[in-house]
């Protein structure tokens, strides 16, 4: 089942702007949540990268290197870029969150 975008919003404040996707599929079932934090100063960016010793980091197939860990009940993935922050989370399988990352770094313009 295909996912379809339920809501996003965009926030641009003087020291990042962020970009918010709410998915969800027709039936309603899995839902899933993307942000993207793109900083102005890589500095503030290192700051508000959050990992803790529960999660683990797996390195996709194209390099790119993804920090999983598990929030209550939904997966959270966590990636960056040099001054971005990308975040998915939601009620996937381990397998679907990284299928789906992997469709968004292919897919992103240089």
């Amino acid at each position: 089942e295909e996912f379809h975008v339920i809501h996003y919003s965009i926030d641009i404040l003087e020291a990042y702007r962020t970009i918010v996707v709410l998915y969800g599929t027709e039936s309603g079932d899995k839902t899933m949540l993307f942000t993207e934090r793109r900083f102005h100063d890589v500095n503030l960016a290192r700051r508000e990268i959050e990992q803790n010793s529960i999660g683990e980091i797996i390195v996709l197939e194209n390099g790119i290197s993804v920090y999983v860990a598990k929030n209550y009940d939904a997966l959270v993935a966590s990636w960056f870029g040099e001054c971005t922050q990308s975040t998915l989370y939601g009620d996937l399988t381990k397998d679907e969150l990284l299928l789906c990352i992997t469709s968004i770094t292919q897919n992103k313009e240089p």
